[in-house]
């Protein structure tokens, strides 16, 4: 996914400079999709912009953002996925760009599909949602088992390659402990405030519902993983 958005933005803005117009498009739409997302949960401008500063403020985002990495671009099209989800509950249609920014995130990196469950969370009960969810990402489905098949010999092998040896559960105490120290420095105290979220009643909502799927799974996930901690 990175190498074909790199490519995009070398015929709009020259092999030169296509690393860094790839680098800002990622932070500049995820400030605005974070944004939009922050307000959609019900935050103020105030706090969503508080949240924002967080966020590109942190450590981690910085080093991503100013070389060719992969991180802000799975992290915009996730984002996108989700408020465009929770945007379908509206209107049906927004469900395609959910899906369409869904197949993206997979693209740029293929765990991203664990995206399925919170945005079934936040498609609700319509059916047309999860077609336009189905159909917005079809194309991108398909893209991406006819690329991996011409590039490496088989539809389900990625660029990653054979990962299966970095994942184990020994590796789940030690990444779990480091979670659990540099989140909230990486993204102030304030970050701490969200577990208080099920006891709050102006939080049980179901677009938090869907954050906190989201997060539960990536954590999930990448606590059996070596290079997390």
């Amino acid at each position: 996914g990175l190498p074909l958005h790199l490519v995009a933005a070398a015929w709009i803005a020259g092999w030169q400079y296509a690393a860094t117009a790839v680098n800002l498009f990622a932070a500049l739409g995820t400030g605005l999709v974070f944004l939009a997302l922050a307000r959609r949960l019900g935050l103020t401008l105030g706090w969503a912009a508080t949240g924002l500063l967080l966020l590109w403020l942190s450590p981690q985002v910085l080093f991503a953002a100013l070389q060719p990495m992969s991180d802000l671009l799975a992290l915009l099209w996730s984002l996108t996925a989700l408020y465009a989800a929770l945007r379908s509950r509206e209107d049906w249609r927004w469900s395609l760009l959910a899906g369409l920014a869904a197949a993206l995130a997979v693209l740029v990196r293929p765990t991203n599909g664990l995206l399925v469950l919170p945005l079934a969370v936040a498609l609700g009960g319509d059916y047309r949602r999860y077609l336009g969810l189905a159909l917005g990402g079809l194309p991108g489905a398909v893209f991406f088992l006819y690329y991996n098949w011409r590039a490496y010999g088989s539809p389900l092998t990625t660029g990653y390659g054979d990962v299966s040896t970095a994942f184990r559960a020994e590796y789940v105490p030690h990444n779990l402990a480091h979670f659990a120290r540099w989140i909230p420095t990486l993204l102030s105290p304030l970050v701490v405030a969200a577990l208080a979220a099920p006891w709050v009643p102006a939080a049980r909502r179901r677009e938090l519902a869907v954050l906190g799927l989201w997060a539960a799974l990536l954590i999930g996930c990448y606590a059996f993983y070596f290079h997390s901690g």
